[in-house]
């Protein structure tokens, strides 16, 4: 493996492993231009903002169970772990633990994430945290 590689793949579990949000973990491993997906805001303001609404519902911690890289793309499988604490999908914070998978694919540039994807198993989530699949609202 490259030595390009193996510290794109340092990097990310460094990220994934900092506490959520933590600003200087954002600095030292976000590239400033970060593209996120459609419905965030852009750039490390964006990321920052998606984190605090985070912080207001969950608290929690990620372990990286598995890592790969192949040219600029580190793939990783992460198992996060956590309390509800505030409002999420209609569910009042509940006080009770979670743990969820997650798959996340990072593109680095300069070695720092400049694009990020993400799979996470949100009904699972929504269940451990009380919720009824009946009450969840559907798309006419």
């Amino acid at each position: 493996m490259m030595d390009i590689q193996k510290a794109n793949k340092a990097a990310f579990r460094a990220y994934l492993e900092a506490p959520i949000g933590d600003a200087a973990a954002i600095e030292r491993y976000i590239h400033p231009d970060i593209i996120l997906p459609p419905d965030i805001e852009g750039g490390v303001a964006g990321l920052k903002r998606l984190y605090d609404v985070y912080a207001t519902q969950f608290e929690m911690s990620s372990a990286v169970t598995d890592l790969v890289a192949e040219d600029d793309l580190v793939m990783a499988r992460v198992l996060t772990r956590g309390r509800h604490i505030g409002e999420y999908m209609g569910l009042p914070g509940t006080g009770r633990p979670f743990e969820v998978e997650e798959m996340l694919i990072a593109r680095f540039v300069d070695g720092k994430q400049i694009e990020v994807w993400r799979v996470a198993d949100r009904l699972s989530l929504f269940q451990q945290l009380g919720g009824r699949t009946e009450d969840l609202t559907h798309p006419a």
